[in-house]
């Protein structure tokens, strides 16, 4: 999603993002339909406990934080793997 300068710079860390957070973000898709892609726009951090109801992305929770610039999509679609 970018080098870790740039992406520490938005406040995306190893400590700041340990195992088990919830976080959304906007990613483009790979085109082979792959598991993966680029980010897009803003990625968004859950506080601790309080996952985003379903089908909504983090932005939506109060006390969420934003990690660089952007916005997220609407939600079209739950990912399932």
């Amino acid at each position: 999603m970018g080098g870790a300068g740039a992406v520490a710079r938005n406040g995306i860390t190893l400590d700041g993002f340990p195992r088990g957070t919830v976080f959304s973000v906007s990613l483009a898709p790979l085109r082979s339909g792959q598991r993966g892609g680029a980010r897009v726009e803003g990625l968004f951090k859950c506080p601790k406990g309080r996952p985003p109801a379903a089908g909504m992305h983090c932005d939506s929770v109060e006390g969420a934080t934003s990690h660089g610039d952007g916005k997220l999509a609407k939600p079209t679609a739950t990912w399932k793997p």
